[in-house]
């Protein structure tokens, strides 16, 4: 299930702006240290933070995240304090993932540095264009998720941009 919001905007603007909103990449990584500066705990934390609390499939389908490659990726997160795993109260057998406090600390950085990297590159845009550009770029991402839903999006966008250094 989507959100309507800033959170979700910026994460749908990062992926489909790829090289070009590589300020925002650099803010995500430089936000934090670890599990969470690497590519889906950003994501991951900002579901968790900002979303209904996901069991370990909703989160793989809503972030199109291989259900191994997820595991490790939130063993990862939990091995730093910044979610954790509780048992659904309405099925014993699948885990709820939930942000720490800490999670939630470092997810708030994060999300200031996107901000501050987002005003950089859409800042010569009035608000109104802001808002039609996310809306585009959310849209783009759905429908890269609908048409080949195990891609990774970032992935998608980046296989067809040339590097950043050759951009025009």
């Amino acid at each position: 299930m989507r959100t309507a919001g800033q959170p979700q905007a910026r994460f749908e603007l990062r992926l489909v702006a790829g090289h070009g909103a590589a300020p925002l990449a650099r803010a995500r990584r430089g936000a934090a240290e670890g599990p969470a500066a690497r590519q889906w705990g950003y994501h991951i934390l900002a579901v968790v933070v900002h979303e209904e609390v996901p069991t370990q499939g909703a989160l793989a389908a809503r972030l199109a995240i291989d259900r191994s490659v997820l595991t490790y990726v939130i063993d990862d997160l939990a091995n730093a304090g910044l979610i954790e795993r509780r048992p659904d109260p309405q099925d014993r057998r699948a885990r709820r993932v939930v942000a720490t406090e800490r999670g939630r600390q470092t997810l708030a950085e994060a999300e200031r540095r996107v901000a501050h990297a987002e005003d950089h590159v859409l800042g010569g845009l009035p608000e109104e264009q802001r808002r039609v550009f996310r809306d585009l770029a959310a849209r783009a991402a759905e429908a890269i998720h609908a048409a080949a839903p195990a891609t990774d999006p970032c992935v998608a966008v980046q296989s067809v941009l040339p590097p950043a250094d050759q951009a025009s």
